[in-house]
């Protein structure tokens, strides 16, 4: 398993046990789970030089587990440039934006650098989404910016949203759906790979943020074939890797 939407570190506003690598590292072993693209938690919030430093040490003590999204801040355009070359320089593997808790929209000018440079390197963008108006927007960046891998984070997070995700992106190579939530819809997995296929549904689980292990679940029971939850639970990420060019 590749867990392609994953984090690090503790949230402000409530409790979960571990957080660190080391002790993400116990569970992924007890679970199986042979890696985990990791953004910082206070990255996507008040700092993302220190998330981005956190990741890195996350990945430098342990690099086949833990891959890193360098964490850009809309309010720092003038260091994107610079923070991307660095990261990636360090190994990093795709970039994370949180539209939502930078309170900033997906598509707003400070965040164009970030998105010409996937373009240009193939690298993915991992985009949170929540509400039918990112999903729209996250469709026409990926329209625009044809060879970056637009990665939606939670498939637009509600019911109504997910369903116009699908819908919107069966046509779009590169825009993937990503099964990250706190709660599973019966069904949504099957529907997901009757419209687009399986080949463009990531594993997620916002681990350690949320317990990795009903995600499993969910996968494993949902009603397709095992050739396409092996597309969902690892094989998609692999090719995602592939296809970077940085």
């Amino acid at each position: 398993m590749i867990d392609a939407h994953a984090h690090l570190g503790k949230w402000f506003n409530f409790y979960y046990d571990g957080g660190d690598f080391l002790s993400m590292v116990k569970i992924m072993d007890r679970i199986g789970m042979e890696s985990a693209w990791i953004s910082a938690l206070i990255g996507i919030g008040p700092d993302y030089e220190i998330g981005n430093e956190m990741v890195l040490e996350a990945i430098r003590a342990f690099p086949d587990r833990f891959k890193g999204y360098v964490t850009l801040s809309p309010y720092f355009a003038d260091k994107i440039e610079e923070e991307l070359n660095k990261r990636f320089s360090q190994g990093f593997i795709g970039i994370k934006l949180h539209p939502g808790t930078h309170m900033y929209p997906p598509d707003g000018a400070n965040y164009i650098y970030a998105y010409e440079y996937a373009n240009r390197y193939r690298c993915p963008v991992l985009i949170h989404t929540w509400g039918e108006k990112d999903v729209r927007t996250v469709v026409d960046l990926a329209r625009h910016y044809t060879s970056a891998i637009f990665i939606m984070g939670h498939s637009g997070g509600d019911i109504r949203s997910m369903l116009l995700a699908v819908e919107l992106a069966k046509d779009i190579d590169n825009i993937y759906l990503d099964l990250t939530g706190s709660a599973m819809y019966n069904g949504i997995i099957e529907h997901y790979v009757n419209k687009i296929g399986s080949q463009r549904i990531l594993f997620g689980t916002d681990f350690p943020f949320i317990d990795p292990r009903p995600a499993i679940g969910w996968v494993k029971s949902s009603r397709i074939s095992e050739d396409e939850k092996d597309n969902i639970l690892y094989r998609n990420a692999q090719k995602i890797l592939s296809l970077r060019s940085v």
